[in-house]
């Protein structure tokens, strides 16, 4: 189709022949989910993908259960933070700001180690995919608990 200076159609559409594929079963969007790493993919597609490629290896099929875990685990790192912000803050009220933001900095780098560590051992197969994705929510889900008991 042809368009003038301002972006008006000019003419009639013209016809372009296609030929419809009832052979394949797959849309585009199967096509895009190939090619994505599972790091940009949401949990919804990782599962998709290894429901619709059954013949990928045992440790392939591991890794991106790992991954799958913990998509589904990250979320509730707000609740955590709110848990163990609850004694952090009762326990440092009268030390100052300063033992606040240590605690708040040490704590946030025990959970990424936490949680590289449980992807890393998840995906050598160490762990089992779901304690490999949610190693650092259960360990921080337990301290949070064990303060929140502890201030009482």
């Amino acid at each position: 189709r042809y368009y003038n200076h301002d972006n008006a159609p000019v003419g009639p559409s013209e016809f372009a022949p296609s030929l419809e594929m009832t052979m394949l079963s797959e849309v585009p969007r199967d096509f895009i989910n190939e090619i994505k790493d599972s790091s940009e993919r949401s949990a919804a597609e990782i599962l998709r993908f290894i429901e619709t490629h059954k013949g990928i290896s045992t440790e392939a099929r591991n890794r991106l259960m790992v991954d799958y875990h913990y998509r589904l685990a990250a979320p509730w790192l707000c609740i955590l933070v709110i848990l163990l912000g609850v004694p952090f803050g009762m326990h440092t009220g009268r030390r100052g700001m300063g033992v606040g933001i240590l605690l708040a900095l040490l704590t946030f780098f025990a959970y990424y180690v936490l949680m590289g560590v449980g992807l890393a051992y998840g995906k050598r197969g160490l762990f089992s995919p779901v304690l490999a994705g949610w190693l650092p929510v259960f360990v921080f889900f337990a301290l949070s608990c064990f303060l929140l008991r502890r201030i009482r």
